[in-house]
């Protein structure tokens, strides 16, 4: 089933922009395809009556000439093709007339002016029929005046009002069909435009959408950045640039989540000697300057993986993972010197620092839980280092306690 509709869909397909001019090529193609088809259904038929030639080579001719017509029809040419039916048609009904009876001939012109006038516009139908009319006229030349018993005058009569009322049928159903082919077509067109304009604002929308998930990413990145910055400013010292405690405490987690921890973990307080004079002698700015050069030289004289940070004042941590007791005395005693020999010359003429450091080392295990006894025992070895004179590094493990002097 769905193969013979496509067929038909396919066969009464009219190539043409006009919708009224495929109407009527579609009526002119089911037109002349059904009579060809007739026309081969009725050729077995009349090949049995005793006199066949004339009605198998009528047949053979109609069936050629609208076979002839569907390829016109089926492009578009319905003038040409509707000139073609016509004129075959006519050709037809006067052989039939000349070799039976003209009296029948009402009939035949009326179906020639109906489907003429299906299949022509309008305006052409009175065209159709003053032609029927001529044919009806020429029957009598055509038949032999055949029309007895009945008088050819009224044959003509009842044929011409026969063809006059197929061309008003004809008429009002082409002008019918119009109409509504145009208000199809009107919808179609309307359906089409809406569809267009809902397609333009579905479009639109989107792009509206697409900017503004656009701008909502690119506000939820600098969100993030400042967020990041943020929280990039609680971890850093504003003063020296150094980080803070949760710069220390972040740095602790790390170790804490690695793998495979340091085996063991150092910790070292450096607290300037006499901060307080310095501020009261020197003022307050000056002092902010020698916070900011201690800060630049322990953060440079650090080893590589090693953190500086502020805890407040004049106190600094450095976290020294993975040192020994003995690496972290070196590198504590390095810094100490470093912070001696600074040159405070532009500050205030004569201005030199010195810095004690009490270092505490843990054993291995996880460090994180252990910065609290880490932090006691450094501080622990700092106030020594202050009571053994200061400018000293004072070493010691977590476990023993025992406090070795760095001289």
């Amino acid at each position: 089933m769905q193969t013979v509709r496509g067929l038909l869909a396919s066969l009464l397909r009219v190539q043409h922009p006009d919708p009224d001019v495929r109407r009527r090529g579609r009526v002119l193609v089911a037109l002349c395809s059904s009579v060809s088809v007739i026309a081969l259904v009725l050729a077995p038929i009349v090949a049995q009556l005793s006199d066949a030639s004339s009605g198998l080579w009528t047949l053979a001719l109609t069936s050629a000439a609208y076979l002839g017509v569907v390829p016109l029809a089926r492009r578009g040419h319905v003038g040409i093709a509707s000139a073609a039916v016509v004129c075959t048609f006519g050709t037809i009904i006067a052989g039939i007339v000349h070799v039976t009876n003209a009296q029948l001939s009402p009939v035949y012109c009326s179906v020639i002016v109906l489907v003429g006038g299906l299949v022509v516009r309008v305006r052409a139908v009175p065209l159709v029929l003053l032609a029927t009319v001529g044919l009806i006229l020429a029957l009598p030349h055509i038949s032999g005046d055949g029309t007895r018993p009945s008088s050819y005058d009224d044959v003509a009569v009842a044929g011409v009002l026969m063809s006059v009322v197929a061309a008003f049928a004809a008429f009002l159903t082409s002008r019918i069909v119009s109409t509504l082919l145009r208000e199809a077509e009107t919808a179609r067109l309307q359906a089409a435009d809406l569809a267009a304009r809902l397609s333009e604002v579905n479009g639109q929308l989107e792009a509206r959408v697409a900017a503004r998930t656009e701008e909502l990413e690119d506000a939820l990145r600098r969100s993030r950045v400042l967020a990041g910055q943020l929280e990039g400013m609680t971890r850093r010292d504003f003063l020296t640039g150094l980080g803070n405690r949760r710069e220390l405490d972040a740095a602790l987690r790390a170790i804490d989540s690695r793998r495979e921890p340091p085996h063991s973990i150092s910790l070292a307080v450096c607290d300037i000697d006499d901060f307080k004079t310095v501020n009261d002698r020197f003022g307050h700015p000056a002092g902010d300057e020698v916070l900011r050069r201690v800060a630049t030289t322990l953060d440079r004289g650090r080893r590589a993986g090693d953190l500086v940070v502020r805890l407040g004042g004049e106190e600094f941590v450095l976290l020294l993972p993975g040192a020994e007791q003995g690496q972290a005395a070196e590198a504590c005693e390095r810094l100490r010197a470093a912070v001696a020999a600074l040159d405070l010359d532009d500050v205030s003429p004569g201005l030199r620092v010195t810095m004690s450091v009490g270092v505490a080392t843990g054993g291995p295990g996880p460090a994180h839980p252990r910065l609290g006894a880490l932090l006691g025992t450094a501080d622990a070895h700092l106030y020594e280092a202050k009571r053994a004179g200061k400018d000293r590094v004072v070493t010691g493990k977590l476990d023993t306690g025992r406090p070795a002097i760095v001289a």
